[in-house]
């Protein structure tokens, strides 16, 4: 199982992973500096 937590950014909608091979903490987006909300990965896949 991926250990790693999923964030969208609400402003471009670019997704973001926290933790695994990722940063362990992100605070903003990195192309536009907007927000970012957790996402569930079945959300992604679509399941």
């Amino acid at each position: 199982m991926l250990q790693a937590e999923f964030e969208v950014c609400t402003e471009c909608g670019n997704l973001h992973m926290e933790g695994g091979a990722g940063p362990e903490h992100i605070d903003s987006c990195a192309v536009c500096d907007g927000r970012l909300d957790d996402v569930e990965l079945d959300d992604l896949v679509g399941l």
